[in-house]
């Protein structure tokens, strides 16, 4: 191999005269940022966003609303069990019993249950709350702040996703409660009727000054209440939690949760208010040849019809559509009806009882073409 001083000198002298090559800097390609250095940005994006005072005092207003219904409810729940429950349990086993068993789970069901969840819930609650925490560079921004929002920025720290998601899922609890609900007060309303001793005994319980002038018939509907009122206080903290807090996220999917559970909620509401409107009806009612409410008994339909029975004229009924009857009513004050109660049973019955019966369905037409029955 030939050294730079073996060359020629022609040769040397063209190399040494031979401008030298400038290369122009390669561009290296610029890498991804990594999953950390987007977190880090994302971070101080949030740090700079400016604080938001009144949704931030807003989602404290809404867990300090959460906590102390959560803890009025279960007060509620304690005197239902100590107050009716606990007394008609002791008195199982002696000579005069309150309730036999099966007349106490059909009024109360599964609601022991649903108590010690609520008890092992709230308890939770509180001391997830009330535990110090290390508050987040934000918190710290909002602290300083103001003196005066210290106490704000504590208690809005506390996310209550993590304790919301261990226990909701077990919400499905209020399933058999909510979905046997129109019986369990159907099964109340008998035994009041039927059972004196029983009778006396949730009287005397509810002219307690504890019970607040609620009959157990109310405070048992405060159990099927619940779970709305989470889904309207999870709605609000929802819309007052920043959208790209993850806190959001694991909020919306309790409220998915909770939703589940409402929708038989609802429909169990319905029934209520129903079997309310046919107990003001039946007090109101003479000569009525049965209860309207009864276990096993399911109302379909009200409305108004025109009854033709042989060759008199119309008259306007209100007719009530059970599972295993149809019953009309006519209004005295019309003086259109010697009897003033109708029923006509799948089975048929003779008139027995003092009260209009049918062999078979009476003719019955639309009082007008746009109503429906």
């Amino acid at each position: 191999m030939a050294s730079f001083d073996s060359l020629p000198e022609e040769a040397r002298d063209t190399l040494s005269t031979t401008p030298p090559v400038t290369k122009s800097p390669v561009k290296k390609a610029r890498s991804r940022p990594s999953s950390i250095e987007l977190q880090r940005k994302a971070h101080r994006r949030r740090e700079a966003r400016p604080v938001d005072a009144a949704k931030l005092a807003k989602r404290v207003k809404v867990i300090e609303e959460f906590y102390e219904t959560e803890r009025t409810y279960v007060q509620g729940l304690d005197l239902i069990y100590s107050h009716f429950l606990t007394p008609i349990i002791a008195a199982l086993d002696t000579p005069q019993p309150l309730l036999n068993r099966a007349e106490l789970t059909s009024v109360f069901s599964n609601f022991i249950d649903i108590w010690n969840f609520h008890r092992s819930f709230f308890s939770s609650l509180t001391e997830h709350l009330h535990s110090p925490r290390v508050p987040s560079s934000t918190t710290r921004q909002n602290a300083t702040a103001s003196s005066s929002q210290a106490t704000t920025s504590e208690l809005s720290s506390h996310p209550l996703s993590p304790v919301l998601l261990s226990h909701f899922p077990y919400l499905s609890l209020y399933t058999p409660f909510v979905t046997s609900f129109h019986e369990s007060i159907s099964s109340l309303t008998v035994l009041l009727n039927s059972n004196s001793l029983f009778s006396a005994f949730v009287a005397q319980q509810e002219a307690d000054p504890r019970c607040g002038k609620l009959k157990l018939r109310d405070w048992l509907l405060t159990v099927v209440q619940r779970c709305p009122r989470y889904l309207l206080l999870l709605k609000d903290l929802i819309n007052c939690t920043d959208t790209e807090d993850a806190e959001r996220a694991s909020l919306m999917t309790a409220h998915s949760l909770v939703s589940k559970i409402t929708v038989s909620l609802n429909s169990s509401l319905y029934m209520h208010e129903q079997t309310l409107s046919l107990l003001a009806l039946q007090r109101s009612t003479p000569n009525l040849p049965f209860q309207l409410i009864s276990p096993g008994r399911t109302f379909l339909k009200r409305g108004a019809l025109l009854q033709l029975e042989r060759a008199s004229l119309p008259k306007e009924r209100e007719f009530l559509l059970f599972s295993d009857c149809l019953l009309w009513l006519a209004n005295l004050d019309r003086g259109d009806a010697i009897r003033n109660v109708g029923v006509w049973h799948s089975g048929g019955i003779s008139d027995s009882h003092g009260f209009l019966a049918w062999d078979r369905a009476p003719t019955i037409h639309a009082r007008n073409t746009g109503g429906s029955f």
